[in-house]
């Protein structure tokens, strides 16, 4: 259904990016980001009758706006976590090792595998090992203080 989108997109306007249902729009200037934004909303709700979640739509340039959890830089060049996953990792993390929890540290560790494993298999792509080894080590203590 998206594929319409797609070939307006190339055709004319910034630049974009896609993936499933989710998209970005990137202008040189904040204007040009919101008016490219203003009229794909303009398409897909007027003719291919789709709503938009606006809490989530921002027409901004490639450094002010994460698309999936990841950050962009300008040029593109550099892709990094984007701070609300930073946090969403670290309440999980510590939702699931809760001193309070009661639970073996068997029990605790599969599902904690299980998440840390999906992790970072997604933010792997990011340019940014460093964040990563910081956010292992940070696990690694929570796990130490569990125990």
């Amino acid at each position: 259904m998206l594929e319409e989108l797609d070939g307006v997109r190339t055709r004319r306007g910034p630049r974009f990016g896609r993936y499933a249902d989710a998209g970005t729009i990137y202008g040189r200037r904040r204007q040009a980001g919101e008016r490219g934004l203003a009229s794909v909303s303009r398409l897909l709700t007027r003719k291919l009758r789709l709503t938009i979640n606006a809490a989530k739509s921002a027409g901004a340039r490639p450094a002010e706006q994460s698309c999936l959890g990841v950050h962009l830089a300008n040029d593109g060049s550099l892709r990094a976590m984007a701070p609300q996953a930073r946090t969403r990792f670290k309440q999980r993390v510590r939702d699931r090792t809760r001193r309070t929890r009661g639970v073996s540290l068997p029990k605790l560790m599969e599902p904690l595998a299980r998440y840390r494993l999906g992790w970072r298999h997604y933010f792997g792509l990011c340019q940014t090992p460093r964040e990563l080894a910081h956010r292992e080590a940070w696990r690694r203590q929570r796990l130490r203080m569990y125990l």
